[in-house]
């Protein structure tokens, strides 16, 4: 049975909210008044591998967070920007930004795909790039105990029938952990990565670079980090025992540490490349996933996770790139962050106050209500206390439960993040004439809890405002 907390107190905190919200007064925003050009370089971090319908040769998405961040401040601030140039590719080490693809010279260097209309300059440009240039794939691909060798990785379920049978041909990671920070502290130092004079330049050396060759006169770069994949092994659930996405206690707590050193690698070299920080800043993924006290890593406790564990298989796609990387929630909630530092750096050039009324609590599916202070919000993250709208259906072969003052259900929802198995709503009118079966309603709530199994499935738990029987 699943508990929940007690429908009555909620709804009063809810409709407590409600009237807070729609006491508050108009507020001021600040609307762009002059065209903006955006580019989204990087890698996949950036390009948005991890999301559902993604594929070659670069795996982009317009949900990745860098597309996102800029329709975040077009929508909600008014803010005219152009179409991106979104040039991010899945593989992309850093000597792609001004190189061709060492694997296809063919192809253009980044800076010359995102130059190639003849725009020049970008008044804002989002970059992820340098997990390739230490090789962070190969590692996670090594560390993984794998029922079957990774290059004979499923191409269908037929395939997988065939591989089911082998077992633990993985053996963890091999790599010792001081040649990994080795190559971390190399992204500081002359390495890979080919400057003007075809030396090999640091990463401070290629943001200060791009800073000059792309930016507008009040333009921002943002470097945006790479999150903490695993939650250390101390918080996991005791079901979980030793492995977490078939990589083992110890192996996960090393990929953390290194995690950690790679943050404060990036962020130290943003610094140096611009000590003011006016025109080059850090978005650490490290700390936003991090944040607030709840971790959104793998095997953590019951948070959504904004990160993929083995991918491809559950959905369907097999495409095992998407294992690992941040998933539609991740890039949501990356995209907020990034649109929030881009209003902060842009947000007093060249614009006028607005007066708007405030937002309705009302919000578009997966979304939040917005905050008192009328910060960006992203959506999709999934998170308690965010809002909540989705068709549903009953989940068979579960039937509602009906209480004096409730109706309780279990349902599937379009548009909910795989990694939860069902949706539990709370409504409360326990009349409503919902049959056990197909019965598809348009349900609006809000998130108030997730609860986990013993087996490690994660179900949405909503109270519902509106329940609609369609």
């Amino acid at each position: 049975m699943i508990r929940t907390r007690s429908a009555g107190v909620a709804a009063v905190a809810l409709a407590v909210l409600g009237l807070l919200a729609a006491s508050a007064p108009p507020t001021s925003a600040r609307a762009m008044t002059q065209h903006l050009r955006w580019a989204v370089l990087g890698d996949s971090y950036a390009s948005g591998e991890g999301i559902a319908g993604t594929g070659p040769p670069c795996a982009r998405s317009d949900r990745a967070y860098g597309p996102l961040a800029r329709t975040l401040l077009r929508d909600q601030r008014d803010w005219t920007i152009d179409d991106p140039a979104f040039v991010a590719c899945t593989g992309a080490v850093s000597t792609e930004i001004y190189g061709a693809r060492p694997e296809d010279p063919a192809v253009a260097s980044q800076v010359d795909q995102a130059t190639a209309d003849g725009g020049g300059h970008f008044d804002v440009v989002t970059l992820s790039i340098g997990g390739n240039d230490i090789g962070f794939s190969e590692l996670l691909e090594s560390c993984l105990r794998l029922p079957f060798p990774l290059e004979g990785w499923p191409k269908s379920w037929t395939d997988l029938d065939e591989v089911k049978h082998i077992t633990d041909v993985g053996i963890g990671c091999t790599t010792p952990e001081s040649e990994l920070e080795d190559r971390i502290d190399g992204l500081a130092s002359r390495h890979s990565i080919i400057g003007e004079d075809g030396e090999a330049d640091a990463l401070s050396d290629l943001y200060r670079r791009l800073a000059d060759d792309l930016l507008s006169d009040d333009g921002i770069l943002v470097v945006s980090g790479y999150p903490r994949l695993f939650q250390p092994s101390d918080d996991w659930p005791a079901w979980r025992g030793h492995e977490c996405n078939l990589v083992s206690a110890e192996d996960a707590d090393m990929l953390g540490r290194l995690s950690e050193r790679l943050d404060q690698v990036l962020r130290s070299e943003v610094e140096k490349a611009d000590p003011s920080g006016q025109q080059i800043v850090y978005e650490s993924r490290l700390e936003l996933f991090d944040g607030n006290g709840a971790s959104h890593a793998l095997c953590g406790r019951p948070t959504t996770e904004w990160v993929n564990g083995i991918a491809g298989l559950s959905d369907g796609s097999f495409r095992k790139e998407h294992s690992f990387h941040p998933n539609e929630p991740g890039h949501a909630a990356t995209a907020e962050d990034v649109a929030t530092k881009v209003e902060d750096a842009l947000g007093d050039a060249s614009t006028e106050p607005t007066t708007t009324e405030p937002r309705s609590t009302t919000a578009p599916p997966g979304t939040t209500a917005p905050p008192d202070d009328d910060g960006i919000d992203s959506g999709g993250t999934f998170d308690v206390g965010d809002r909540f709208e989705a068709t549903c259906t009953i989940a068979w072969p579960t039937a509602p439960s009906r209480t004096t003052s409730t109706i309780e259900m279990t349902t599937s929802c379009t548009g909910v993040p795989g990694q939860f198995l069902f949706v539990h709503i709370s409504y409360d009118d326990p009349d409503l004439p919902v049959a056990p079966s197909p019965a598809t309603m348009h349900v609006v709530g809000t998130i108030a809890d997730i609860s986990v199994s013993e087996y490690g499935y994660k179900t949405l738990i909503v109270l519902a405002e509106a329940v609609d029987l369609e």
